[in-house]
């Protein structure tokens, strides 16, 4: 998935596959006092402790953040979407409280119809 986006983004060939290269056949090992444990295949994710993380988490977000505010816009919303690498928000600015909560709750829908 991550290598399409980043293909859709245009990036050249050599860079797409030295993180589709990157992404796979990864282990992981853990040491506490004065053991080590055996090497644990990883094949998912970006690990934490690497630089290129958070890079590679706002480009596999960040159509998702189009696709929200493509649909929030047909729906009239006036929702703003403010994502991290562990956490986001949905933000509303308004006068009635009836109003904020139905744009909310149409926002939520949104965000959970195309993360299923």
């Amino acid at each position: 998935m991550l290598t399409s986006i980043l293909r859709h983004f245009g990036l050249v060939d050599y860079i797409v596959n030295f993180f589709s290269g990157y992404l796979v056949d990864r282990s992981t090992q853990y040491f506490w006092n004065s053991f080590l444990s055996n090497a644990y295949d990883r094949n998912v994710g970006v690990g934490q402790d690497s630089v290129l993380s958070p890079i590679l988490s706002v480009l596999y977000i960040a159509p998702l953040i189009c696709i929200f505010e493509i649909r929030a816009q047909a729906l009239n919303l006036s929702a703003f979407i403010l994502l991290f690498v562990d956490d986001g928000f949905l933000i509303f600015q308004g006068k009635m409280y009836n109003t904020i909560m139905s744009e909310l709750c149409s926002s939520y829908r949104i965000v959970i119809d195309f993360m299923t």
